[in-house]
């Protein structure tokens, strides 16, 4: 169930839920006929030119994007990090092993004895189950089994022992691992952030300007959730790069297409960071480069509400219904911060969401019937906009309710399941109490696995394609997606729940008048 939509932000406040035992599945094992990733493309390869290999990524499939069907597909192979251990494994299809594919040099699983090829079996004495390529049963079997196990030994109050049953060969092994008490992951992932920003104020991807744009929007968001104050140095050059310094975030005048292709993915994560920033500093020199995004995606709507990566319609004119949500969701926080927004913009495209929107609350990714299996970015985007602007309750808890029945897809939104969990996340949060407290327990696991030794985040990504994530950079995209879900818990973001304004003063604004001026002006389309 979820709650009725009453104000800014419903989720209670508190504490991550305690996860709860793993449920052994009785039903039959389903597959799914999708790759897991694109392990064959290079993602430096300059031969491929970056706008043509991010439409690739996330071009549209021919059919549904995901096909369950009885049996499994014993080829199907999903890496997996091993959380505090340290180093990955393999879970494959209709097995209950996990095969060992790296250790870590001189964290707990290099002392304890494991090795590159070992079979991991059981974990605290229990079998795990077989591991399934459906995707609505999320990664139960080996990786959750173990990710579950780690949990309940941190938590521990003595003998903080993991016990791991073992095949090396034909040799049957028992390996006991000392696990410490889990430090806080959102201070070690913001560590690993602020380490690696770049002089220039980006974070670094491996294919480019727009990628580079898309994740320092989303990384500096992540540091703003957590402590923005002591990262407001860190998060301001990251505004300077995106905004840039005339101040038009790399957007020309008559809003047609910046450098780097794609542009509008970038662009919608400056305007989630610079809305979020505006509400939390006060700064009024934010406002013009936000108005500027804001009025940006309203003139690239066509008059049927469909959009796409740029300026141009995307996939034989039918659209792209990923963008349209996602820009409902810079509108919304864009009008909290102070911007006009285009009334007749948000219509026309709530109307062209309303008509993809299926019985079960999920968005499709056209109008067309195709299907919703990886439609919780969408959704959730979508539900968490019209959950900030006070709008369609009813449409908007019917989304809640397809988020909170379908939480264990929460991972699948085709080539990126980062945004799935990043919005679905927020969306629960916003909506349903209820539902982001179960999300987080279906999915404790999940970030467990993903925090390493040293506290930084490691990769865990969904069942299906994951090139727009491979796109942004492992590393980075891992400390978004974690930092952003386990932000929901602190409630600063109105992203995340929170309804204070002005709670990060700063000294002198953001941005020159220069840059002001520069946001301002406009030419005719």
């Amino acid at each position: 169930m979820t709650t009725p939509i009453t104000g800014w932000a419903m989720g209670s406040k508190g504490s991550m839920p305690q996860p709860r035992p793993s449920k052994r599945s009785t039903r039959s094992n389903l597959s799914c006929n999708r790759s897991n990733r694109l392990s064959f493309l290079w993602f430096g390869n300059s031969s491929l030119a970056p706008a043509l290999f991010w439409s690739l990524l996330i071009a549209p499939p021919s059919a549904p994007a995901v096909t369950q069907e009885s049996g499994s597909s014993p080829s199907f192979r999903h890496p997996f990090p091993l959380g505090p251990l340290g180093g990955s494994a393999e879970a494959v299809a209709d097995s209950c092993e996990a095969i060992v594919t790296a250790v870590a040099a001189d964290a707990p699983a290099a002392r304890a004895g494991l090795q590159p090829g070992d079979r991991i079996v059981a974990a605290q004495g229990q079998p795990f189950e077989r591991f399934s390529a459906s995707i609505d049963v999320a990664d139960a079997g080996p990786p959750e089994a173990i990710g579950r196990a780690i949990e309940a030994c941190e938590r521990a109050p003595i003998d903080r022992k993991l016990r791991l049953a073992v095949r090396r060969g034909e040799t049957e092994l028992a390996l006991e691992f000392e696990l410490p008490i889990a430090g806080d992951f959102a201070d070690g992932l913001c560590r690993q952030v602020v380490a690696t920003q770049r002089a220039d104020g980006s974070w670094g991807a491996p294919t480019g300007q727009t990628a580079d744009r898309f994740i320092t929007g989303l990384l500096a968001l992540t540091l703003l959730a957590h402590d923005g104050d002591a990262h407001l140095p860190v998060i301001r050059k990251a505004v300077a790069y995106l905004v840039g310094p005339d101040g038009k975030c790399l957007l020309p005048d008559d809003f047609t297409p910046g450098p780097g292709g794609l542009d509008n993915w970038p662009l919608l994560t400056t305007a989630f960071l610079l809305a979020e920033m505006r509400i939390a500093t006060g700064d009024e020199s934010l406002e013009a480069p936000l108005q500027r995004l804001c009025d940006a995606f309203a003139a690239r709507m066509r008059p049927d509400g469909k959009m796409g990566h740029t300026d141009e319609l995307s996939y034989g004119g039918n659209g792209f219904n990923a963008i349209n949500t996602q820009v409902h969701l810079a509108w919304a926080l864009g009008r909290l911060a102070g911007c006009t927004i285009h009334e007749a913009a948000w219509q026309k495209s709530l109307e062209l969401i309303q008509a993809s929107t299926g019985e079960n609350g999920g968005v499709r990714y056209w109008t067309l019937e195709t299907g919703y299996a990886d439609a919780s970015a969408r959704t959730g985007s979508m539900a968490a906009a019209l959950a900030l602007a006070g709008r369609e309750p009813a449409l908007a808890r019917r989304m809640a309710g397809y988020l909170v029945t379908h939480t264990k897809r929460m991972r699948e939104a085709h080539a990126m399941g980062s945004i799935g969990m990043i919005y679905g996340t927020f969306a629960l949060k916003l909506l349903s109490a209820e539902g982001w407290r179960t999300h987080f327990d279906e999915w404790s696991w999940y970030l467990t696995l993903m925090r390493q030794p040293d506290g930084s985040a490691a990769y865990l990504g969904s069942k299906g394609n994951n090139g727009g994530d491979h796109y942004l950079g492992d590393a980075n995209i891992a400390a978004a997606i974690a930092g952003l879900m386990l932000a929901t818990r602190e409630e600063r973001l109105r992203l995340c729940g929170g309804t204070r304004a002005g709670w990060l003063p700063v000294a002198t604004p953001l941005l020159d008048a220069a840059q002001i001026a520069g946001a301002a002006t406009r030419a005719a389309r």
